[in-house]
């Protein structure tokens, strides 16, 4: 996005996983996304 580029939405057909079948995400792997969009969205961009 910050280098122009266009987002468009496209609709999909997604099954969920079940927690028993592998879905085992926690508090740990929210805060490695926070600090991932953080990063991300602030930090300067290599060469410009």
């Amino acid at each position: 996005m910050r280098n122009g580029a266009r987002i468009v939405e496209v609709p999909i057909h997604y099954t969920p996983r079940t927690y028993a079948h592998g879905k085992k995400i926690n508090w740990k792997h929210g805060l490695i996304i926070l600090w991932t969009i953080i990063k991300w969205r602030f930090l300067p961009i290599p060469g410009c």
